[in-house]
């Protein structure tokens, strides 16, 4: 029976991953930033009145909080925010002297051949070494549906040059892979377990409710019926425990506030180690977003205003377009 279910919960997030390819196009919105709070604000409300979300939302400037609703030390599923937390520490080591334009090959030597050989840490923080969003699709199927798969298990994946979509340092391509390795390689090179160097990060942070998920965490994801008051929460275990930095925190949006800035980067980069630069709107802002099987997080930043944003919802449907309207979030930091 555990077998069946194991298999049911990863043929339903296979085919979640593949319905995040279905896109509607959405036009962005543009407000100036001293509405922004208020406009997030508001669209939060009239979703919440549809049914269409469940979940918290804390807006805060300098030190007053302009809006909140949910429970705000409630621990969600933050997806790939995680990964703010592995660049987070990265810096912290660069400061401590570890040179991040290091070859990945120095720690792992599946890493020592063909252009897999120039790949270095600041190339895989960036999303600049050459791979997709995984190895390939049958990659990510089959880590999924091993249960007992870890991030040790890098140490011996067989890689060469056909996984590189381009050469490293060429161009900026997401990669939940990157962030899979870069979680393996700080424990190689703390000598400890990515868990606990995520719990000793999170106490230099003064961060009370964030880890990462561990096997048989159950973390409730809403079934809501939209256009009305019906809905109830489905006890599933969490399927993210191994995603590690990838994707496998789990946080709550006072923490979130807390964690932004403790490690948001002004960088002229699209990206720069967890951190996404908005490009298309009149402020200056930094952002993440996170989605994975039935949960959806955003943290964000305007630094010139002091404006911090965290959400996190834990309604599922099967497309982020239409289940958690994120874009209506999204679109003010594109």
């Amino acid at each position: 029976m555990r077998k069946f279910l194991d298999r049911l919960i990863a043929g339903l997030l296979s085919m979640w991953v593949v319905l995040q390819f279905v896109s509607f196009p959405t036009e962005i919105k543009k407000v100036p930033a001293a509405n922004l709070a208020a406009e997030i604000q508001d669209t939060w409300k009239r979703l919440k009145e549809k049914n269409l979300l469940h979940g918290s939302l804390l807006i805060t400037q300098g030190d007053r909080v302009v809006f909140s609703d949910g429970p705000l030390d409630l621990q969600y599923s933050i997806a790939s925010v995680s990964k703010s937390f592995v660049g987070a520490r990265f810096t912290e080591l660069e400061k401590s002297g570890l040179d991040l334009n290091a070859p990945v090959c120095q720690w792992l030597k599946n890493f020592c051949k063909g252009r897999l050989a120039h790949i270095t840490i600041e190339h895989l923080l960036n999303h600049q070494a050459g791979f997709g969003r995984d190895l390939s699709f049958l990659q990510f199927a089959k880590r999924t549906v091993n249960t007992s798969w870890t991030i040790q298990d890098i140490d011996i994946q067989k890689l060469d040059d056909s996984y590189l979509h381009s050469d490293p340092g060429s161009k900026m391509q997401y990669s939940n892979f990157g962030y899979l390795v870069l979680s393996r390689l700080l424990e190689i090179i703390e000598q400890k377990s990515f868990s606990v160097i995520i719990q000793d990060l999170a106490r230099r942070a003064h961060l009370h409710k964030t880890s990462t998920v561990q096997r048989g965490d159950v973390l409730p994801i809403y079934i809501l019926m939209p256009f009305s008051r019906w809905g109830f929460a489905w006890n599933i275990e969490n399927s993210v425990y191994h995603a590690a930095g990838a994707g496998g925190l789990k946080s709550s949006v006072q923490d979130l506030i807390q964690w932004i800035d403790f490690s948001y980067r002004n960088s002229d980069q699209d990206y720069a180690r967890g951190w996404v630069r908005t490009k298309k709107q009149s402020y200056k802002a930094y952002w993440h977003n996170g989605a994975t099987f039935g949960s959806y997080t955003l943290i964000a930043v305007l630094p010139d205003e002091n404006i911090r944003v965290a959400l996190s919802i834990d309604n599922f449907k099967f497309t982020k377009q239409w289940s958690e309207m994120a874009e209506q979030f999204e679109q003010h930091f594109y």
